[in-house]
């Protein structure tokens, strides 16, 4: 019976140890890609594509207008005022553009860090999810370069209290008073489904609740600026989605 059990205490040990070391290297192994959906390339070559296409077009909108109007037509007052709610919000507003540029570039540069350390494993693995976002980025993109050509030389950045130029009633302003903003959310959602971390996500939510504010804020001032013509406008359009029943005339 001793000679038994000394034959089996060696044997134990072995199946111990066995089990010992495939569990080590279990968790010795590296983890599973929190990305599981999209690949490394929508993050490290179209994002920073679309991003730059993104500035180029406000880039190139912004010496367009310049060269209509002979002057800049960017007004904000960023970091300049804000005690005043218009200030405020475009200050908060400029920080969110360049936190959504800091997102794109971590998520080019840095896709491992940002799936280990600000990703949501849950939205970042959903299925589909991803594409829905890449999308909704072009969308937003193609949305936001028909809208400013649509403006024409009443585009600004900033509300432009002396000169503001005249107002946009038809084609896609004669459905929606705000497409440039929708466009902004577009993109904004898009970066935040594509990304799924906690910086792109803040700079949707922030950015939406910031734009809305920003819509009422500038229609005060036409409907101050043009009384007549903007109560009318206001009747038969939306702010951010078309009115039921209603259009351009």
């Amino acid at each position: 019976m001793k000679r038994a059990g000394f034959a089996e205490t060696p044997r134990l040990q072995v199946v111990a140890l066995e089990a010992a070391a495939h569990a080590a290297g279990a968790w010795d192994s590296p983890p599973l890609a929190v990305c599981s959906d999209m690949p490394l390339l929508a993050y490290q070559a179209i994002l920073p594509v679309l991003g730059i296409v993104l500035l180029a077009l406000v880039a190139a909108t912004r010496r367009r207008v310049r060269r209509l109007i002979g002057r800049d037509p960017v007004v904000c007052h960023a970091f300049q005022d804000d005690r005043s709610p218009e200030g405020f919000l475009e200050s908060v507003m400029a920080v969110g553009s360049v936190a959504a540029v800091a997102d794109a570039v971590l998520n080019a540069l840095a896709t491992e860090w940002v799936e280990d350390s600000i990703a949501v494993p849950i939205l970042r693995r959903a299925p589909g999810l991803g594409w829905i976002g890449l999308g909704l980025l072009v969308s937003g993109i193609a949305l936001y370069a028909a809208a400013v050509h649509q403006l024409g030389p009443s585009w600004r950045i900033g509300i432009d209290h002396a000169r503001p130029g005249p107002l946009r009633t038809g084609r896609l302003y004669g459905h929606v008073r705000h497409p440039v903003y929708v466009s902004a959310m577009l993109v904004m959602a898009g970066q935040a489904a594509l990304t799924a971390d906690v910086l792109s996500i803040g700079v949707a939510i922030t950015g939406a609740i910031a734009l809305g504010v920003q819509a009422r804020i500038e229609e005060a001032f036409l409907r101050s600026r043009y009384p007549d013509e903007f109560a009318a406008y206001e009747k038969r359009t939306g702010r951010f989605w078309p009115r039921r029943g209603a259009g351009a005339p």
